[in-house]
């Protein structure tokens, strides 16, 4: 007996799982999703005003929009964005790479919490970016 027909695989069989799968996905809606009345669960009363300023419904993860939509909430009202440097890494071992650091920078968002680590090169490019739209913003288009 050879191993190589020990380890043979009925491929038939998985051609058509896998064709099984493919059809389900490409029929998935995402209407479908949708809930109905009660079975959107609420730590406190959906209807009460200071709720909706502070808290997006888990509801609001089956609505997705653009970014670019008009009158979209992408941000917790009445929480400001908070960021905070935790940690700053310096390679001394590398002599071609000219920014070194690597920054640990902590953004919170009311309970939300993210940790991201950037180099300096990073922030040299998102403030020429920032430049760029400020003057872009400034050019009066007739």
């Amino acid at each position: 007996m050879s191993l190589k027909n020990e380890r043979r695989v009925n491929t038939s069989a998985l051609q058509k799982i896998a064709a099984d799968m493919s059809n389900i996905i490409e029929n998935l809606d995402t209407r479908e999703l949708h809930f109905e009345g009660e079975e959107v669960e609420y730590d406190m009363s959906p209807s009460d005003p200071k709720i909706q300023e502070v808290y997006i419904p888990f509801s609001a993860v089956y609505n997705t929009q653009g970014f670019k939509e008009p009158n979209i909430q992408m941000y917790l009202s009445g929480c400001p964005i908070k960021a905070q440097v935790l940690e700053v890494e310096r390679f001394t071992s590398t002599t071609r790479v000219p920014s070194i650091n690597l920054y640990t920078i902590e953004l919170t968002h009311g309970e939300f919490k993210w940790q991201v680590k950037r180099k300096f090169k990073h922030f040299q490019e998102f403030h020429r970016e920032l430049l760029k739209y400020k003057a872009f913003i400034r050019i009066p288009i007739p």
